[in-house]
């Protein structure tokens, strides 16, 4: 550290020794947040070569956040970890706070001994199980990618990471149902539309084999309750009494509302198309074809980064997903208290990091 008066009469030789010019000393930056200027004390971080004062990166570096982080250099953003001054105050932060949700990121070894077990006994059931699925291309190629990286995880891997490969194989397990079903059921109808789904979730599968979030989870569970509505508009249009009575007005009406509402560009609604397959299904006097998905897609967290964690009032560590910003209340899973936005705009609750 440094008094401000003793610097300026040593920075142009600093400057000059750098290779900076003379006149305004562009080789070394400095912060002052203190209007007295000559008394205040500065210092230099070894992490990125910056001068500030003192008093000002103190009251800084003892600031709370809300994101629980390694503090930054408020004019370059590195990390301030080398610095001799903030080493207890680094290492505490290590030690109580980084530490702990890297055990909560990584897991321990044993347990991703077991997660990665899990995988490989999956891979061997759906090898089992899902035979008709790898006669179609678009499954086969996806299940192979993600079969192949988690043959590539180590006992580095994560145990966020893991977890994500047990959700792929849900959906492509999913999937693999559904082709079977519309293979056994023996139709042919819709074909180019149900193999257009398909490649369309298989391709996103493969596209985001090392990353998929909550929103994206959200919309493949939603484009494969498409998926299943094709299927039973196929298994109605396949129906005897469908072909007997297709010409009737009632039954073509009905057949083309129930198209739109599965078929369209639009975000799907699955009440809305139940709700026309059903009224096809009643024109045409049969029953037991249509029904809701009733096995609705867990949706997990996985793949957050470090920005995205934060400390609820009694020191429980919890995440928060997509742009790491908490745009709802909710409760801690560990001790039940209220976490996430408290009252107005994105103002967070009290005793969050």
């Amino acid at each position: 550290m440094i008094l401000f008066d003793t610097w300026l009469k040593i920075a142009p030789k600093m400057a000059a020794a750098r290779g900076g010019s003379l006149s305004g000393y562009p080789a070394i930056e400095c912060f002052v947040g203190r209007h007295n200027l000559s008394q205040s004390l500065l210092i230099q971080l070894q992490d990125c070569s910056h001068i500030l004062d003192v008093e000002t990166l103190d009251n800084f570096m003892k600031s709370e956040t809300e994101t629980i982080q390694i503090p930054q250099c408020p004019m370059c953003r590195k990390p301030i970890v080398n610095t001799y001054r903030y080493k207890d105050m680094i290492n505490k932060m290590l030690r109580n706070d980084i530490n702990p949700i890297k055990e909560k990121v990584y897991g321990k070894e044993p347990q991703r001994i077991l997660k990665r077990g899990e995988l490989l006994r999956k891979i061997v059931n759906i090898d089992m199980a899902h035979k008709l699925a790898f006669g179609n291309q678009d499954w086969k190629l996806a299940y192979e990618v993600i079969v192949k990286a988690i043959n590539q995880t180590n006992k580095r891997t994560s145990l966020l990471q893991l977890d994500m490969y047990h959700i792929y194989l849900d959906l492509l397990e999913t999937l693999g149902e559904y082709n079977a079903k519309y293979i056994r059921g023996n139709l042919s109808d819709l074909k180019a539309e149900m193999e257009s789904q398909m490649k369309l979730l298989c391709t996103v599968l493969i596209t985001n084999k090392q990353k998929i979030s909550q929103q994206q989870q959200a919309d493949l569970g939603n484009e494969m309750k498409r998926l299943n509505s094709i299927i039973q508009l196929s298994t109605i249009r396949n129906h005897s009494s469908y072909k007997i009575s297709q010409s009737n007005p009632n039954v073509a009406q009905a057949s083309k509302d129930a198209t739109v509402a599965v078929l369209t560009w639009r975000i799907y609604s699955e009440a809305t198309a139940v709700q026309w397959l059903k009224r096809l299904q009643d024109a045409l006097k049969v029953s037991g074809i249509v029904s809701k998905e009733e096995r609705n897609m867990v949706v997990r967290a996985v793949g957050v980064g470090a920005g995205n964690w934060y400390k609820c009032p009694n020191g429980h560590f919890y995440c928060v997903g997509e742009c790491g910003a908490a745009r709802q209340s909710g409760r801690c899973v560990e001790c039940g208290l209220r976490i996430g936005l408290g009252g107005l705009g994105m103002r967070m609750q009290a005793g969050m990091l």
